[in-house]
């Protein structure tokens, strides 16, 4: 399952032949797909795009056959710009460690780490909840797990955070102010 990951995120986490000391720039966005654009420029690189939720604002991209490495890849604007792309890996084929190691050897080591903490109803659900963080000026990129409680009729999930940090800022400034 490790190939069909690099394969689909094709050379964006392809296996780096350096150093993990020599690290890339972080993306401005994934793919074709990059910050700023509108929602008419993302749908015309992924026509298959569909929207979801209430706000007009959400779009997903749904990986329904066997030989994708992922489950869905949701996409999300602020002010009709892309400012952050949710990668969601529903499978237990693939494994964080691997994914984190793949993104040390492209990017180097991550700017944080550990365990998130729980609010009341995550405690509940999660045993536990694991990251790495990638920043730089421009691009911030996070890689979860979450882990269910036994308990809890949930899957183990596992996710990548890509977002603008500008745009992000921009919308949580404004929603402060709402």
């Amino acid at each position: 399952m490790k190939t069909k990951v690099l394969e689909f995120m094709n050379g964006w986490l392809a296996p780096s032949t350096t150093s993990v000391q020599a690290v890339e720039p972080l993306p401005r966005g994934f793919k074709q797909a990059k910050w700023g654009m509108t929602k008419a420029e993302l749908k015309s690189v992924y026509p298959d795009l569909f929207h979801y939720g209430d706000s007009g604002d959400v779009y997903k991209l749904g990986y329904i056959k066997d030989n994708y490495p992922i489950d869905e890849m949701t996409y999300y604007f602020y002010d009709n710009k892309l400012y952050k792309i949710v990668m969601s890996y529903n499978r237990f084929d693939i494994k964080y460690d691997e994914i984190v190691a793949e993104m040390i050897k492209k990017y180097g080591q991550p700017k944080k780490k550990g365990k998130e903490e729980f609010d009341k109803l995550s405690r509940a659900i999660f045993r536990n909840i694991f990251f790495r963080t990638w920043e730089d000026e421009n691009t911030r990129i996070r890689v979860k797990y979450l882990i269910p409680r036994r308990n809890v009729n949930i899957k183990e999930n596992i996710s990548t955070y890509f977002a603008s940090i500008d745009l992000e800022k921009q919308k949580y400034a404004e929603e402060k102010q709402k």
